[in-house]
């Protein structure tokens, strides 16, 4: 039997999308289900068939994943399936909301206090906000830590925790730097999307199976 190593590019290149797919499994389960494939795969290639037509009649790797939760699900009573809005990525949308709330108030509220005198002597005191004392051009700096809290909102996959990582690591540095001159705001931010990062992408389970 041809080995898991040595299937066709297409063969290999599906299971590869299956285990990534199926992360959410408990371990044991999941190298049952890949080796189930693997050996399935190989025996059918070896007689003959072609690897599309073996494909096509196991269907796609989001099909196999969701009869593999299903499984799971009616056996332990808990849905692994991937869903969009989970405790990470609600930290997330709650980093770029506070980003957009410290932008807001650095924008609208009054930071600045400028002091003239008149031509009679008099001093006369006036506060301003940092558009107005700055320009309109500061807009571009404070959309910086709002990109960089919503950069991981719409991974998935792979893709999801290297962006949260970078995105938490920015706003660090972004929210450091900012400090010495427009203050603390985006701290809450920051905090949010490193709590973020810590927070796993699918719930585990792990259960012990029935002697």
């Amino acid at each position: 039997m041809t080995p898991a190593s040595q299937l066709p590019i297409e063969a290999r290149t599906w299971l590869d999308d299956v285990e990534r797919r199926t992360a959410p499994l408990p371990d044991d389960d999941r190298r049952e289900l890949l080796a189930g494939l693997a050996e399935h795969l190989a025996e059918s290639l070896d007689g003959g068939a072609a690897p599309a037509e073996v494909l096509a009649r196991l269907g796609s790797p989001r099909d196999i994943a969701d009869q593999a939760f299903q499984q799971h699900h009616q056996q332990n009573g808990v849905d692994l399936r991937a869903r969009y809005f989970n405790a990470k990525r609600v930290t997330q949308y709650v980093a770029a909301a506070l980003a957009l709330a410290a932008a807001l108030a650095i924008a609208l509220l009054p930071s600045y206090i400028q002091v003239s005198t008149t031509s009679d002597g008099q001093e006369s005191i006036t506060s301003g906000t940092v558009l107005e004392v700055v320009g309109i051009w500061f807009l571009l700096v404070l959309a910086i830590p709002l990109i960089l809290a919503a950069l991981p909102l719409s991974a998935t996959g792979r893709a999801w925790q290297p962006l949260s990582i970078v995105s938490a690591v920015l706003l660090s540095i972004f929210a450091l730097v900012g400090s010495l001159s427009i203050g603390w705001y985006f701290v809450p931010a920051t905090i949010a999307a490193i709590v973020a990062v810590f927070l796993p992408r699918h719930p585990r389970t792990h259960y012990r199976r029935g002697a």
